[in-house]
């Protein structure tokens, strides 16, 4: 799968962005595809975690993520799996002076040669902007 990269703007701060998308222990509350996520360890604003998603069948897998509040929120795989190869991506914020928060979010992802290309360009033309839909959801009945 290629890397991808989508902007949008979010009725909110760019704090207020951050702390939806850093909490990432409240995902499966909110993103259909987020079926669960163990916080492995914490350390400031660093943390290892376990993600479980549901794409066809239950994928897990491990990532360390870290964010600068207010500003950024990234992510690297932590080692592949048989499904995943990569996924790394990263939430940039800018904030536009009005309340209203510009989010570039970028993925990076490699499903490897086991998963179809069919599956492959659905996760990215149906799924990606989905979950950035459901996080727009979240921060407007959060903050909204």
């Amino acid at each position: 799968m290629p890397k991808a990269s989508r902007q949008v703007v979010y009725p909110a701060t760019p704090e207020q962005c951050y702390e939806v998308i850093s909490d990432i222990e409240k995902y499966p509350e909110f993103v259909k595809d987020q079926k669960a996520v163990k916080v492995l360890e914490r350390r400031g604003h660093w943390m290892k975690a376990e993600m479980t998603v549901s794409v066809v069948k239950d994928i897990s897998y491990v990532l360390q993520l870290e964010g600068e509040p207010g500003k950024a929120f990234w992510w690297t795989m932590d080692q592949p799996t048989k499904i995943m190869k990569k996924n790394d991506g990263r939430w940039d914020l800018e904030d536009l002076g009005d309340g209203t928060t510009k989010i570039t979010y970028t993925l990076d992802v490699d499903l490897g040669l086991l998963v179809p290309k069919a599956i492959q360009k659905t996760v990215l033309e149906v799924n990606f902007p989905k979950m950035l839909g459901e996080f727009k959801n979240r921060i407007e009945d959060l903050f909204g």
